[in-house]
């Protein structure tokens, strides 16, 4: 039985707030997937694109995994 599980975080800007007059910038957000389950696990909003390693790196520490390959996406 394969027991291993694949995270994968990827970054998304939510591009229909761009022309909301309540944001000044288009909303980002990272997502935490387990593949094999086509799952998602976590998400966090990000301050701006530039900010999606540090706040993935922090998704990553709050999930508290052991033994997962992390994937990022281009």
């Amino acid at each position: 039985m394969n027991t291993s599980l694949t995270l994968s975080v990827d970054g998304k800007e939510i591009r229909s707030t761009e022309k909301m007059d309540i944001y000044e910038e288009p909303i980002h957000i990272v997502s935490a997937h387990i593949s094999e389950l086509k799952m998602t696990v976590a998400q966090e909003t990000v301050a701006g694109k530039s900010n999606e390693i540090p706040a993935m790196q922090n998704l990553i520490k709050s999930l508290e995994i052991e033994g997962y390959m992390v994937v990022a996406m281009p």
